[in-house]
């Protein structure tokens, strides 16, 4: 059995992250992925992505709305008790998450950052991770 799903698409809004009573970390965001209707016009369908665990984190630190980004996913569903009716939920929940592109005014990583940070250390750590 196969449930896999690929989707690329344009980030709608910022990620938000949260912290569940368990201590697990998500990060939500809306994909934005173009269609063409049945009547040759474009249009768009916002999907809700989730993203998990230390996916999470990348997904807070580095995907920005108006960002180009792949997302490798799996379905996923569940009941929710709504006073007393069970509604069945689908979910997309992420596996990995892929840098397409950016708009010009969007901050996508600060690798560089970390980069210069590792440059300015002593050098020696470097020969200890390599070996």
């Amino acid at each position: 059995m196969l449930n896999n799903l690929v989707l690329v698409g344009r980030v709608a809004d910022e990620p938000k992250q949260f912290t569940t009573e368990n201590g697990y970390k998500v990060s939500n965001f809306v994909l934005a992925v173009n269609k063409v209707k049945k009547d040759g016009e474009n249009d768009a369908d916002f999907i809700p992505i989730h993203a998990w665990f230390s996916l999470a984190d990348v997904v807070k630190d580095y995907v920005h709305k108006g960002a180009t980004v792949g997302v490798k996913a799996h379905l996923a569903t569940r009941l929710n008790d709504v006073n007393g009716v069970k509604i069945r939920v689908v979910e997309v929940l992420a596996e990995q998450v892929i840098f397409i592109s950016s708009k010009q005014n969007v901050k996508v990583a600060k690798e560089d950052e970390k980069f210069n940070d590792l440059n300015d250390d002593d050098s020696s750590d470097l020969d200890e991770v390599s070996e």
